[in-house]
């Protein structure tokens, strides 16, 4: 079972990685997400324990299940600010 959507504006530019084990995700903005989540999990942030993702901001985010009674957010090793209302939102964050 698959989604849709889109992802658009991303750059990763510059990088050079010599044998890499985890990428540290930072300075990221969510804005503005509207709309229905196939599974009970809207949002999952599954980051590096040694290089967790952090400046992750969560800015208007509505998330609701299609067809389950709740939703929740998944979130190991991150570091969320929210900004507005955010649902579902991280129960916790490591």
């Amino acid at each position: 079972m698959g989604g849709s959507g889109y992802a658009r504006n991303i750059k990763f530019q510059n990088i050079v990685m010599n044998n890499v084990s985890a990428v540290q995700v930072s300075d990221v903005l969510y804005q503005n997400i509207r709309g229905t989540s196939a599974s009970g999990v809207a949002m999952k942030f599954d980051c590096s324990r040694s290089v967790p993702c952090r400046g992750i901001y969560l800015q208007n985010v509505a998330l609701r299940a299609e067809e389950e009674d709740s939703t929740h957010a998944s979130c190991a090793n991150v570091r969320l600010s929210y900004l507005g209302d955010v649902s579902p939102p991280c129960s916790s964050q490591n």
